[in-house]
């Protein structure tokens, strides 16, 4: 009963989180305007994959080191869901991005981003994710039952999902009953929860779980690896600015100060990239329908 009473309430307050936005809060600490005119204030825009309080906890410690080590204010902004996240980017909004994979090739000639680095050590992978005393043992198994989906334009966890259950012979919208919830954490807890038969989701949030909850899911399968999520600065950035975010992020590893914040953040560090690396992605998005 104290574990039920525990996660039951962990649910509810992802859930209220995830839907307190009215679609018009900016979710920028201290009341700054997106992409404002100080030069000396870069604003960082991090896809919506967590609830607010949550994405600004994970990565503020981020935000801080890299003010400290190019002296340019980091201020973290996000947005109320992945819609409202992709209308930004497309209007240039913020001056660097943590988007997914297929959000940066959809910004990447128009407004024009280019990657400083990429995220190290992870896989970029979906999962589905369903409870190990489940009848679910294959994927055939998923026939009739339902998937939820933390939001239609979640690359690993709904889009590479998706597109893996039509390469096994599954149609997801004619074959399963497809649910969308208010984020990557409540469909692995609406499965725990026996709300849901299944979720898609990803390493990083699946991993974020408790792992008593962990261990009551397994995964079921895990779809192909796309490039990481890049760290990409707009194209009218000066070169020197850019540059200096670069080295402060691929030296975090060697730092005195990186080890501690990228524990924090959940990453093992980050890579030298290009925009040549997510050629892969736009391969990916043609064969599987995507535009960008």
């Amino acid at each position: 009963m104290r574990i039920f009473v525990r996660y039951y309430f962990g649910v509810l307050a992802v859930l209220l989180f995830a839907g307190c936005s009215n679609g018009k809060a900016d979710y920028i600490p201290k009341g700054e305007k997106v992409a404002g005119e100080n030069k000396e204030r870069l604003v960082l825009g991090i896809m919506p994959s967590l609830p607010p309080t949550k994405l600004f906890t994970k990565y503020q410690p981020l935000a801080d080191y890299l003010t400290r080590k190019t002296g340019k204010e980091v201020v973290i902004s996000t947005a109320p869901n992945f819609h409202e996240y992709i209308v930004r980017l497309q209007k240039g909004e913020y001056e660097m991005i943590l988007p997914n994979p297929y959000q940066y090739i959809m910004v990447s000639k128009a407004p024009g981003y280019a990657p400083l680095v990429k995220i190290a050590g992870i896989p970029f992978q979906g999962f589905i994710v369903v409870r190990k005393d489940s009848r679910i043992n294959s994927i055939i198994d998923l026939k009739g039952k339902k998937i939820a989906y933390p939001d239609p334009s979640a690359l690993a966890a709904t889009m590479q999902v998706r597109a893996y259950l039509k390469r096994q012979g599954i149609d997801p919208e004619r074959d399963t009953r497809e649910t969308y919830a208010a984020s990557q954490e409540s469909v692995i807890f609406g499965v725990y929860q026996r709300l849901f038969d299944a979720a898609g989701t990803w390493p990083e949030a699946f991993e974020g779980i408790p792992e008593d909850i962990r261990k009551g899911l397994k995964v079921l399968a895990e779809t192909e690896i796309l490039p990481h999520r890049p760290i990409a600065i707009r194209s009218d950035i000066p070169s020197d600015v850019a540059e200096s975010f670069k080295k402060a992020l691929l030296g975090m590893k060697d730092d005195p100060e990186g080890p501690n914040i990228l524990v924090s953040i959940g990453y093992q560090g980050f890579e030298d990239t290009s925009d040549r690396d997510y050629d892969k992605v736009r391969e990916w998005a043609r064969k599987n329908g995507y535009p960008f």
